[in-house]
């Protein structure tokens, strides 16, 4: 199952967003190549966003071992599906998705 990443945020999608104004924005650090070339500012809150998109990216789409424990469930005939409790899911989701 692939996740759509259209409701991203793109500061999300892109890595790392915009940094505070300037180096005096709380827990900036700033990074100097060289004298008299660019620098770069991140606040802490990007860095901290940055890491978690990392984290996130290391995470499987599908987990294997689910997929196969309902599989075996459906060959075996012991997956049952309550269809009141799916029901409802689905006009829940249909209703959030609608707003």
């Amino acid at each position: 199952m692939k996740i759509d990443d259209s409701r991203t945020p793109p500061f999300l999608r892109s890595g790392v967003g915009k940094a505070d104004s300037g180096p005096s924005a709380p827990g900036a650090k700033v990074t100097r190549a060289s004298q008299g070339r660019d620098t770069t500012c991140l606040s802490e809150a990007a860095r901290e966003i940055h890491a978690a998109r990392r984290f996130l990216e290391e995470i499987p789409d599908v987990d294997e071992t689910r997929v196969e424990e309902l599989r075996k469930a459906v060959a075996s005939g012991e997956y049952r599906v309550d269809p009141r409790g799916l029901a409802d899911r689905l006009l829940r989701e249909s209703l959030l998705n609608d707003s």
